[in-house]
């Protein structure tokens, strides 16, 4: 007998404010940092006016703040 796995079958944590499911805590917190900010955090580095330092793999700006884009498209990435 085959079992059948659906896109998210083995990605068991899903974000409780959209769709998406993820495998890892990790990976929830953050997309939950990128994608929905708490209100009132705020980025010293917006504030201060100061370029924002390069973070470690996995990291993300809970600005929302986006240093890579794509030259042929308007996305931005983290």
């Amino acid at each position: 007998m085959t079992m059948m796995h659906s896109r998210n079958s083995c990605k068991t944590l899903k974000c409780p404010k959209c769709n998406w499911h993820y495998k890892y805590q990790q990976t929830l917190e953050a997309h939950m940092k990128e994608k929905h900010p708490e209100p009132g955090g705020s980025c010293v580095y917006c504030k201060s006016g100061q370029p924002h330092p390069r973070l470690a793999r996995g990291e993300s700006y809970t600005c929302g703040y986006k240093p890579f884009r794509c030259e042929l498209e308007t996305f931005g990435f983290t």
